[in-house]
């Protein structure tokens, strides 16, 4: 039998623990200067990029700025079957990508002989979600099939989601346990499973500045933003069964909608004659608006060469965790300068709302016609999903993010950059997805796999050059990220239900070479 009866998705998959995460989970990016020193300049400012992190940063600019930025993302430690399973399905492989990243201006008005007021504009790719995921193993004779059986078997009789809606339009009879007499549906168990998974797309900030200073001690400002989803996931998965038969899903999905949040930053200098300073900002949840479309099929030949597909699209929202950070820079002559960043979002408050609005009609009598009317409109209203939410809280946990960067000047026109970056886990060790959660992001799951993925590491590095008014910039990062993949994780309600595989080792490894031009007036 099909394992696709959980993998399939219908039309209200996207309200999901495991895949709104990567919504709320940003990259490093932004300028050369800004990623060589590992992104940490939310004290030391005078960098566009710090624009998205401490908007107060951009109050320490002197001089109107242009500049843009771009890159190649390499995706490494990629399995060759993974991408050609993907290839035969007709899905993206490709694992180097070039990536438009930033580009933005300062306008910097003096208002008085130590005081400016600075307005600035920056769009920047606050997430890439291209990434190519294999992984495959053994079942351990469990099966996603079973667990579509164990589901159906524990909560229905007949089948009231689209889960099971999928699974019996495949056509294929249930086989009984051996020896059973009763009504229990069960299914061949499976030996092995290979998937395939391909990821595209990216969020993208549009984010607009206002930011100034007060006698080069204290800086502010805020940064109002606009965020853009644009999210592509594709995956293939096959399941072979003990018999000699097996299942396969292909699944498509896209996620787009919009964003806006607001960010709040200062600086100071506590000591009147030292360059150092401390910075401190706090983000705003992004108020998401997002709408799903997801198509899924599956084919199998366990018994007549069984054929089924679903489609379904779906509104919902999504708002990310609060997120506040905390920086100390400092300078010494003209040579080095130093920042160290700490920020901190906890995942777990992340919230979901469910949409519910519909037409109504306003009946009214107009004087001037002298006639009754009917005036129809849509109303927007949604709820909280609860049940989702407290499967997020559950799942997800408070993640730190540290980040530390160097830049030495050996002369005027030549600066070099290191830098580091450490992030938490973001899912707890007893995290998995609960197929058992009364709400529509598992009644209508798209897909049973997840990947607890652990702590990211970044290395950065950069150079820097400076021609009169124009700067050239170019930065390297590398990160690596490990999880433990699951391709389904069921406990059901009676011990003879669970339904456990074992859990294969993955990793995501990916460098970014990164290039900024830029121009001072």
């Amino acid at each position: 039998m099909s394992m696709t009866a959980l993998l399939a998705a219908a039309a209200a998959t996207a309200q999901d623990t495991y895949e709104s995460a990567t919504l709320i989970n940003e990259d490093l990016n932004g300028t050369a200067r800004y990623v060589g020193m590992g992104g940490a300049m939310e004290a030391l400012g005078a960098d566009i990029s710090t624009m998205s992190s401490n908007p107060a940063g951009i109050g320490l600019m002197r001089h109107s700025y242009v500049g843009a930025s771009g890159s190649i993302v390499i995706q490494s430690g990629v399995n060759s079957a993974g991408t050609q399973i993907l290839d035969v399905m007709g899905f993206e492989n490709n694992k180097t990508k070039v990536s438009f990243d930033q580009a933005g201006f300062v306008y910097a008005m003096q208002t008085g002989r130590k005081t400016f007021i600075n307005f600035g504009f920056n769009y920047h790719k606050s997430k890439n979600f291209n990434q190519i995921l294999y992984a495959a193993g053994a079942l351990d004779n469990t099966s996603q099939s079973g667990v579509a059986a164990a589901k159906m078997d524990e909560f229905s009789k007949e089948y009231d989601t689209e889960i099971e809606k999928l699974h019996y339009n495949t056509t294929i009879e249930p086989v009984k346990e051996s020896g059973s007499t009763s009504e229990t549906l069960y299914f061949p168990y499976a030996q092995d499973f290979d998937f395939a998974l391909s990821n595209r797309g990216y969020i993208g900030e549009y984010e607009f500045n206002i930011s100034g200073n007060s006698n080069n001690r204290f800086f502010w400002g805020v940064t109002i933003g606009v965020s853009d989803v644009r999210y592509r996931y594709d995956n293939s998965y096959k399941e072979y069964y003990i018999d000699g038969t097996s299942a396969d899903v292909a699944e498509s999905r896209k996620i787009t909608g919009h964003g806006f949040d607001v960010k709040a930053g200062v600086i100071f200098r506590p000591v009147n004659n030292s360059p150092f300073r401390v910075g401190l900002y706090v983000h705003t949840p992004t108020y998401y608006d997002l709408k799903m479309d997801n198509y899924a099929d599956l084919s199998t030949n366990v018994i007549n060469n069984g054929y089924s597909e679903i489609s379904g699209a779906y509104d919902f929202r999504f708002n990310t965790p609060w997120k506040f950070g905390i920086s100390l820079g400092h300078t010494v002559g003209k040579e080095w300068a130093f920042g160290l960043t700490y920020e901190y979002s906890d995942y777990s408050t992340a919230k979901f709302r469910v949409k519910d609005g519909g037409w109504y009609s306003d009946y009214y009598y107009d004087d001037w016609y002298g006639d009754y009317y009917y005036d129809d409109y849509y109303a927007e209203s949604s709820y909280k999903d609860v049940n989702m939410n407290n499967h997020v809280k559950r799942t997800l946990k408070g993640v730190s993010l540290l980040k530390a960067g160097v830049e030495y000047k050996p002369m005027p026109m030549l600066s070099l950059r290191l830098g580091y970056n450490w992030q938490s886990p973001i899912y707890k060790k007893s995290g998995y997805k609960d197929l058992t959660v009364n709400s529509y992001g598992s009644d209508y799951i798209a897909t049973t796999a997840f990947t607890n993925w652990q702590d990211t590491h970044r290395i950065t590095a950069g150079v820097g050059f400076k021609v009169q008014k124009w700067n050239f910039d170019l930065a390297y990062q590398y990160s690596q990220t490990n999880g433990e993949f699951y391709p389904f994780y069921y406990v059901g309600t009676s011990s003879n239900h669970n339904m456990i595989p074992g859990m294969t080792k993955v990793s995501n490894k990916r460098s970014q070479i990164l290039a900024s031009v830029g121009y001072t007036f």
